[in-house]
């Protein structure tokens, strides 16, 4: 980002009276991404909708105890990645 200029969730935050709470702006990814996850109970491969340095966000109807933490394989056609993140939200119906 360029000096000077402001991430669009922060204009759509204050647009609702609101800052936004994330440190780094979010963005979809750059083709169709896919992710193996997996934590102790079960695993499922989901598509990412959007990525940023802090965090993703995966569609699937699991549900994942917040605080539970999952290993991720993406499937990017750069080669394998591995990493691991908690879950720190969940929308029930739709993703993590």
């Amino acid at each position: 980002m360029s000096a000077g200029r402001i991430p669009s969730d922060m204009l759509i935050a204050a647009a609702h009276g609101r800052p936004s709470r994330r440190l780094a702006s979010r963005t979809a990814p750059p083709s169709e991404l896919w992710v193996y996850w997996h934590y102790e109970r079960h695993g499922d491969l989901s598509r990412v909708h959007d990525l940023s340095i802090g965090g993703l966000l995966i569609e699937t109807p699991e549900a994942i105890p917040v605080g539970e933490t999952i290993e991720l394989n993406f499937l990017a056609q750069e080669g394998h990645i591995e990493a691991k993140a908690v879950v720190r939200h969940l929308e029930l119906a739709f993703g993590l």
